[in-house]
């Protein structure tokens, strides 16, 4: 068996909305015959393992083999199901399994969700484990020491390591009710957000954040963390929690204005004099590890707990200990909720509420009308719930504004979900909106330039909108938070946390979709510029179809509009959007009237059309035509020679229209960006202050150098055209041909080196590829020059430039500002 690769997907994705582990695995014949010949044997010798591991319901969970099952499929559904089975075991709520055939017989793709990384990948290595143990057949796999005793230790310790990483179920439930409304949810403490260090959080593993941009909310613990503010006291210290509740006249374990602080032994003896036992002694800051109250029966036991080993001076509280039964009273969105019986024995997490005197619910009541929080526990001992409050020798002794509900409620209890649902309507009650506007571009070519006029149009308009894309993520006033590609998740996601945006231009790359996922469940516009044949034979993409099923599982995700490029044969391929409210077509080759009578008279389209004898932006929205701007007044499209970018400006003058900007607006956008490297960098930027002109570009791949050669045709250059660049390391060696064979004859010298990050066992193979395939092609390979890196092939470029040459530059993105600097140093 061999495990070529494996995907872990942090958020949605192409197969699932939930976080997905997908392998893709070649097994040998020998291998599928032992899977073929044994299959109910195996399953039923991994459910023993299991039960011999203290598993029983993950060994009741294992999917029925039929002897006539394909063996894949019975490896594929045993694997899966049951690293998904190890998960559940230890709290995860995890279900998704699947399984695809591979291009070749022997390979398979299994797919299982997870709900934390670490521990999905750890489910997974362990059911190789057992798998291996119960079916001998099963070669190759590194997992360890295989005697009996080993594996059911590997089992213990992974159960040890799973189980405190679990989601709350608090959260989960919470998740949940956000999710029934369509309200997105951030788990900040998973990727690609860094884990707190023990003690930075409310509760580990239970915050997020509800909303997107300015309708954002940090939640820790049900404790919504920018609207308490204020309430930071209440969350741990108790001398705040009692003057409180004393100042609001509720009943306390005595009458004293605070409890009776004591930081030593002797300090503590006279206070318990004075109260009498049996007391309950408290630190007076609170943990969330437990542990913090003890109860003292005598003064034996109080000198106990001061001579202790280990025990350190700490500030701790006494008070009487209160006789009678522990409750839990549960304030929702201000609104009482419930009042449930604490405890672990019989009764407990039981609904007394209807048992309560009403003078207790009252009190309930009063303290819900004074703190505005989301959710809040108040704990009440009592020996008669029935009882009038004054009567009953009640005492209320805690205060939480941050409750584990899942300390006294079941996982499945309706309290819990109700708890959850009132909690979510608090933070945003009916009508209210959570979500930011979403614009999602994704194409082989073109899309930062595109998400870059987009994300200036919505500036324009007096917006305050966010940019992520494969230059770094921007804020609304333009400011770059971070550098670099950051066109996927791991650029998306932080975006999304900054509570100054009401609405965001993200440019999703088919890579981050395929490595990482997606940051978002559905977008308000998707756009798909074009789908070439970039990047195919990477993790199963292999065929331009495939390719443009990838770019559509991005846009159909759009619930308003998508935007298609309908001069491209696979991105009209993709229709229909059946979830999708409407369809925009852009084109420069086709007319409004032939696209609407095949795709539908309603149909809005953005065309390149001549209007007074010039090229001009046009909009057809219903019986309404927008002429937007002149091809020729738009400075990117150095008038109408840059065919590629009218295009890009069709798709986003389009979509800022379907966002609500003003025509005048756009147009104003357009007119004045300019294809300058603080604008657009790396996007046919020229430099004219040397004796020969230079231009930067970002042609990485064949589609794009057909349209920088076609550009380049309306460059007047009296002199030689030089050409600085190479092909990507990541892509097949027929990929990088192609990029030469589109670049030879097109320029007098070349000049070739090596991306930044290329690996090893690829360094020199790139630029040998790329000489032979212009010597190919005619190129005498005295004109053809190797260096290192892309600085050194523009320093060596230019040393053999004149006056009247043109040279132009194809840098990467990790080293474009390093060539802009050595372009525009005075070298």
């Amino acid at each position: 068996m061999n495990i070529i690769e494996t995907t872990l997907y942090i958020s949605f994705n192409r197969w699932a909305d939930v976080p997905l582990c997908e392998q893709f695995i070649e097994l040998q014949p020998t291998e599928l015959a032992g899977l073929s010949a044994a299959s109910a044997e195996i399953r039923e010798a991994i459910a023993t393992l299991l039960l011999q591991c203290g598993l029983q319901d993950a060994a009741s969970s294992l999917p029925a083999c039929d002897p006539q099952d394909d063996p894949q499929q019975v490896f594929c559904r045993l694997y899966s199901q049951l690293a998904v089975a190890l998960q559940s075991a230890c709290g995860h709520r995890v279900e998704f399994t699947a399984w695809h055939r591979g291009p070749g017989a022997m390979q398979c793709t299994t797919l299982y969700g997870y709900e934390q990384r670490e521990v999905g990948e750890r489910s997974g290595e362990l059911a190789l484990a057992l798998l291996q143990r119960a079916c001998p057949a099963l070669q190759g796999l590194e997992t360890g020491d295989q005697s009996a005793t080993s594996l059911e230790q590997r089992v213990q310790a992974f159960r040890r390591f799973a189980e405190p990483r679990a989601l709350p179920a608090d959260t989960r439930a919470i998740i949940a009710a956000a999710e029934r409304r369509s309200i997105p949810c951030i788990k900040l403490d998973r990727p690609p957000f860094e884990p707190p260090a023990d003690g930075a959080r409310i509760r580990l593993h239970s915050t997020l954040q509800t909303g997107h941009g300015c309708y954002q909310h940090t939640i820790d613990s049900n404790f919504c963390v920018d609207r308490g503010v204020d309430l930071w006291p209440l969350l741990r210290d108790r001398v705040a929690i009692w003057r409180l509740l004393s100042k609001l006249a509720l009943p306390l374990p005595s009458n004293d204005s605070e409890p009776r602080a004591c930081a030593t032994a002797n300090r503590a003896r006279r206070i318990a004099r004075q109260l009498d036992y049996p007391l309950m002694l408290r630190l007076a800051i609170k943990t969330r590890r437990g542990g913090d109250s003890v109860v003292i029966a005598d003064e034996e036991a109080l000198s106990a707990v001061f001579s202790a080993p280990g025990h350190q001076p700490e500030n701790c509280l006494l008070e009487p200990l209160v006789s009678g039964n522990c409750y839990k009273s549960l304030v929702v969105g201000g609104e009482f909720l419930a009042i449930v019986a604490a405890g672990h024995g019989p009764g407990a997490g039981v609904d007394c509420s209807h048992l309560a005197h009403p003078s207790l619910v009252d009190s309930i009541k009063r303290v819900a009308r004074s703190i505005e929080v989301g959710m809040l526990v108040l704990t009440l001992v009592t020996p008669d719930l029935g009882a009038p409050l004054a009567e009953s020798g009640a005492a209320f002794v805690d205060l939480d504004i941050a409750p584990q509900l899942d300390s006294f409620l079941a996982e499945d209890s309706d309290l819990l979900a109700r708890a959850a649902e009132g909690f979510v309507s608090w933070l945003y009650p009916p009508g209210s909106p959570a979500e930011i506007p979403l614009l999602a571009v994704a194409g082989t070519n073109g899309k930062t330039t595109t998400s870059r006029l987009i994300y200036t149009m919505l500036q324009r308009d007096g917006r305050s909108p966010g940019l992520a894309c494969t230059d770094g993520i921007y804020t609304a006033q333009g400011k770059a938070l971070r550098k670099g590609d950051l066109s996927g998740v791991v650029g998306h996601y932080p975006l999304l946390t900054d509570s100054s945006l009401d609405c965001a231009v993200l440019e999703t790359a088919r890579g981050g979709a395929l490595k990482q996922g997606l940051s978002f469940s559905h977008c308000t516009i998707g756009v798909c510029l074009n789908v070439g044949e970039d990047h195919l034979e990477e993790r199963g993409i292999n065929t331009l179809a495939q390719m443009a099923a990838v770019k559509r599982s991005i846009v159909e995700r759009a619930r308003e509009v998508v935007v298609l490029n309908a001069d491209d044969a696979s991105c009209i391929a993709m229709l229909p959007f059946p979830a999708t409210a409407r369809i925009c077509l852009v084109s420069m080759e086709q007319n409004s009237r032939s696209l609407r009578q095949q795709y539908g008279a309603d149909t809005c389209l953005s065309l390149l059309e001549t209007v007074n004898d010039e090229e001009y932006l046009v909009i057809y929205d219903g019986d309404e035509k927008l002429e937007i701007a002149a091809v020729n007044d738009i400075p990117i499209t150095f008038n109408g020679a840059a065919r590629h970018n009218i295009y890009n400006a069709l798709h986003a003058s389009v979509s800022g229209y379907l966002l609500g900007v003003r025509p005048d607006i756009i147009s104003s956008a357009l007119c004045q960006f300019e294809a300058n490297f603080e604008t657009a960098p790396g996007r046919l930027n020229f430099y004219e202050d040397l004796s020969f002109r230079v231009l930067l570009d970002y042609a990485h791949n064949a589609h794009g150098a057909r349209q920088l050669c076609r550009f380049l045709e309306s460059v007047e250059t009296p002199g030689r055209r030089i050409l600085v660049f190479s092909g990507n390391s990541d892509v097949p060696d027929y990929s990088i041909a192609e990029l030469a064979e589109v670049m030879a004859d097109h320029f007098d010298r070349y000049f070739c080196f090596m991306y930044r990050g290329t690996p090893e066992d690829r360094y020199g193979q790139v630029v040998k590829v790329v000489t032979d395939t212009l010597v190919r092609c005619g190129t005498p390979r005295e004109y053809i020059d190797q260096q290192d890196t892309c600085v050194d092939a523009v320093g060596a470029a230019f040393a053999q430039a004149r006056e009247g040459d043109l040279v132009v530059v194809i840098s990467g993105g990790m080293e474009r500002a390093e060539v802009w600097e050595r372009i525009t140093s005075d070298e």
